[in-house]
């Protein structure tokens, strides 16, 4: 009886055999090159340039969005309206410039997603202070996104 186990015997890790062992032989060598197909995940970069633009990707692409933002002046980049069953949002991380010692310097939010679907998205943020409300909108952005 083949008992497949957690500990196995890797022949030759470099070229993808492993061994599957019973209690007292080896019962087979896989090559994982030739049984795996490898999904290559591609990496999308949107910037601020891109408004409006429409782009086209696989389901399982990561998709970057990089957006110039300055916290200290208290508006922020929001995610305003997507849609969760065709791209998953990911994170949303600012990077501050270098300040040379200066007060007050920007940087640049970037919002990670991964398309999970296919379909057609309209991902728009807005730039805005929250405790304002929708009138302290100071700039929105929007891009298409075709999942294939």
């Amino acid at each position: 009886m083949l008992i497949p186990i957690a500990l196995v015997t890797v022949l030759g890790l470099n070229q993808g055999f492993i061994s599957y062992l019973n209690t007292s032989t080896v019962v087979g060598v896989v090559d994982l090159h030739k049984c795996i197909k490898k999904k290559k995940v591609s990496q999308l970069a949107i910037t601020q340039a891109d408004q409006g633009k429409t782009f086209t990707v696989h389901s399982g692409s990561v998709i970057a969005l990089n957006l110039a933002e300055n916290p200290s002046t208290g508006y922020i980049w929001e995610i305003e309206k997507t849609d969760p069953d065709v791209i998953e949002f990911q994170n949303s991380t600012f990077y501050s410039s270098p300040t040379d010692g200066r007060t007050g310097v920007g940087g640049k939010r970037i919002f990670t997603f991964k398309a999970k679907a296919t379909g057609v998205v309209r991902l728009k943020l807005k730039e805005w202070q929250s405790w304002q409300g929708d009138r302290s909108t100071d700039q929105r952005f929007h891009v298409t996104l075709q999942i294939k």
